[in-house]
């Protein structure tokens, strides 16, 4: 098929039964691929209350149409699972090569399910698919296991997905890695993986992909790289720095992150530049798949207690949770503590979001330091041995790998006040209560705490940051284009200015790859089908709209000083108007039946019907 493999694998676990079957039209055209296959099939085979870590959970992996292809940054793909982290949807979606892979070995969706026996790893090379044992790869690190894979298979350049020591021991913020530094990091995927005794899925393809309209498609993508060519002092900047720059104007907007939010002062930001990293560390720029920006910087630590340290994919979240949330501006630590949670397969975020609190508690008496070994802020290497305590659930380390909101439960004592999460996910970037915008996009967003879902990225620079006006309407807009966005599965790092995001354009590369003709409005309506889809999965999962909110640090506490000093976050009136833009309950947060009829989610309607969770109020 144009587009699409038009095929997808199954995989049990408990009885090694591998089968192939062919996608309908139907579920192709509804779902697109990327987040839509994965949401459609998370809400129709995994059932209310499945316990994650539970056989029954399932594991997706899918592809979109425009992956392979021509199409600038075609590259991403899509990992989903009930998390462990949240009780809710969870997904995350990487670059790199794995995706392409996947589509050109002929396959859109890759559905696993069930619990091995004994460590597993699944091998795919074209039509040949089989399970192998992975006895000898339990224990690895992420780059260990890739390694020996590469060995086993006798082919370097097959694409490897693994978990490290934290998934194998079921920390719930375990991520998933492939290529060097390729990471699925919210939601405790990794974790998924470790309970099914899954160690890796190795990918090797060669098939291809066909499109509908080639010469349509390159025209597509010529006006796209003038708009690339528009902002080309941009694309410089990103290809020379990557993604780690502006953190010293974040600093000067309030925004940042310091000692788990207690402020925006942080004496010595400089030391955490992009410059600084420049000069002493980055090494080269590399591309993914068909991707002209080339934002992945591969960096070396050439001197030091860590010389020879190495990596790639750097992001502002490094120096951000690494370094300001944690009081560290030791940069060299900071790229340490990088790789090493790659390596063990933690999330940046909720690794340096569990471990600030922990250092917040023993700041107000909760938690004794000598529980963490007299690990202080800033104490880089105190921190990295608490890494090692939370991949192996040692001591203190057993607890914070719950995560941040069963840790703070466990610990009791007035802890939850410090625990700093949306729907059991860390708060991952800027302080909301000096960017409301992303504060809503945290507060509504279908994983927990993200800027991911909406990447709001213009409202960096709009003057009315402070103020809520409007940012309701600008967070439905940039969730539906972005759900879209991650179905064909084209890199949002590439397109963050609207002209790059416009759903004209979108629809274009869709009709294009597929050869079915839609138009821009039809974008935001499939963008729409998949939030309200997500949303539907969490509401049977017991969701209401107490859940779609901040901690009180956020909305009570005014911000102490910086650019948004006496700040809080008046989050109801933007959730009010953000519900009433999506046809929901105000009250309960439920959808409408209206709504999803609208949608042609009907036989959604129905399995909210039969457990009382859609609204009993009707849109006027």
């Amino acid at each position: 098929m144009d587009g699409w493999a038009g095929l997808y694998l199954r995989v049990n676990l408990s009885d090694g039964k591998i089968t192939k079957g062919k996608l309908s039209k139907g579920f192709l055209r509804a779902y697109v691929g990327g987040i839509g296959f994965t949401t459609r099939i998370l809400f129709d085979e995994v059932k209310a209350g499945v316990d994650p870590l539970g056989p029954d959970n399932k594991l997706v992996i899918a592809v979109g149409p425009c992956n392979g292809t021509l199409v600038s940054a075609s590259c991403r793909y899509t990992l989903a699972a009930k998390s462990p982290l949240s009780g809710l949807i969870g997904d995350s979606n990487a670059g790199g090569r794995f995706g392409v892979d996947l589509k050109y070995a002929g396959y859109d969706l890759l559905i696993i399910e069930g619990k091995a026996a004994k460590p597993m790893y699944l091998w795919i090379n074209d039509d040949d698919v089989e399970l192998k044992n992975a006895e000898h790869l339990w224990g690895m690190t992420t780059g260990e296991t890739r390694r020996a894979i590469e060995q086993d298979g006798g082919d370097p350049e097959i694409s490897v997905l693994s978990i490290g020591p934290a998934g194998e021991n079921l920390v719930k913020f375990a991520c998933v890695v492939s290529d060097i530094a390729r990471v699925h990091g919210r939601c405790g995927l990794g974790a998924v993986m470790g309970s099914k005794k899954l160690k890796a899925i190795a990918v090797s393809g060669s098939k291809g992909v066909s499109v509908a309209d080639a010469e349509a498609l390159e025209s597509v993508v010529k006006d796209m790289y003038q708009m690339y060519h528009k902002h080309q002092e941009w694309y410089k900047s990103i290809a020379t720095y990557g993604v780690v720059k502006n953190l010293v104007e974040f600093a000067g907007l309030g925004t940042i992150p310091v000692k788990n939010f207690q402020g925006t002062k942080f004496e010595g930001i400089e030391e955490l530049s992009h410059e600084r990293l420049k000069d002493s560390y980055l090494v080269a720029s590399r591309a993914c798949f068909s991707c002209p920006v080339r934002c992945n910087q591969f960096w070396v630590i050439g001197k030091g207690p860590y010389k020879g340290t190495y990596g790639e994919a750097l992001e502002l979240m490094q120096p951000m949770r690494f370094g300001l949330l944690l009081g560290n501006k030791n940069l060299d630590s900071i790229l340490k503590m990088s790789e090493e949670a790659n390596q063990l397969g933690l999330d940046v975020a909720d690794l340096s979001g569990v471990i600030a609190f922990a250092l917040e508690c023993t700041d107000k008496g909760i938690l004794d330091r000598k529980l963490l070994d007299g690990c202080d802020w800033g104490d880089y290497e105190g921190i990295l041995r608490l890494f090692q305590k939370i991949s192996y659930r040692k001591g203190i380390g057993d607890i914070l790998a719950e995560g941040l909101k069963e840790a703070s439960k466990k610990i009791g004592k007035g802890s939850e006040e410090y625990a700093l999460h949306v729907k059991g996910l860390s708060i991952e970037a800027y302080d909301p209560r000096a960017v409301k915008g992303w504060g809503l996009g945290y507060a509504i967003a279908s994983r927990g705490a993200d800027h991911c879902r909406h990447l709001f990225v213009s409202e960096r620079d709009a003057p009315d940051r402070l103020e809520i006006k409007g940012k309701a309407e600008a967070i439905v807009w940039h969730e539906n284009i972005r759900a879209f966005q991650n179905c064909l599965e084209v890199c949002g790092f590439c397109s963050p200015f609207l002209d790059l995001m416009d759903p004209d354009l979108q629809a274009k590369l869709f009709t294009a790859v597929t050869g079915y003709k839609i138009e821009a409005k039809d974008v935001l309506v499939y963008g729409e089908r998949v939030v309200n889809l997500a949303r539907a999965f969490n509401v049977r999962e017991g969701l209401t709209r107490k859940d779609d909110t901040l901690p009180d640090r956020f909305l009570k506490v005014p911000m102490p000083d910086g650019a948004a000093k006496g700040e809080i976050i008046e989050l109801k009136p933007m959730v009010d108007r953000y519900y009433e833009l999506r046809g929901w309950d105000k009250d309960t947060g439920f959808q409408t039946e209206e709504k999803l009829l609208e949608l042609g989610l009907d036989d959604v309607v129905n399995v909210l019907k039969k457990c009382d969770k859609l609204a009993h109020t009707t849109r006027k």
